[in-house]
C-alpha cells in the first residue's frame, strides 16, 4: 500500500456515514465505490483516474456531502490545482483497502 493507513480510510468512510443522513450518505457511498471500482478494474485508464468535481453528479453526491471529498483524499486522490482530482498512485492496493472499509 502507498503509506495511507487503513484506519485513516475507515475513519474517512465513518465520517461520511456519521455526519449525513442515510438519504445523502448512501448515494455518496455508491458513487465513491464506483469510482474506486473503475480504477481497480482498469488501473491504466486515465479517464477513471480523474474526478471532475464540477460534474453535476459528483458535485451533488460527493462534493456537497460532508466528508465526500475527504474520503477521496484519504484514498490518495490529489488536486491538480483546478477543479479536478487525480489518482496518481501506480498501485491499486490503497483503493482495494478503501473499498473494503
Amino acid at each position: 500500500m502507498s503509506g495511507i493507513p487503513v484506519r485513516e480510510l475507515q475513519d474517512a468512510g465513518d465520517f461520511i456515514l456519521s455526519n449525513n443522513f442515510d438519504a445523502v450518505s448512501k448515494p455518496c457511498c455508491i458513487i465513491l465505490i464506483k469510482l474506486l471500482d473503475n480504477i481497480i478494474q482498469t488501473p491504466t485508464n486515465e479517464v477513471f483516474r480523474t474526478v471532475k468535481l464540477s460534474n453535476k453528479a459528483i458535485q451533488t453526491k460527493v462534493v456537497d456531502v460532508k466528508g465526500g471529498v475527504g474520503f477521496l483524499f484519504a484514498c490518495g486522490f490529489r488536486n491538480n490545482g483546478s477543479n479536478v482530482l487525480h489518482y496518481q498512485d501506480e498501485s491499486v492496493d490503497t483503493l482495494i483497502a478503501a473499498r473494503r472499509s
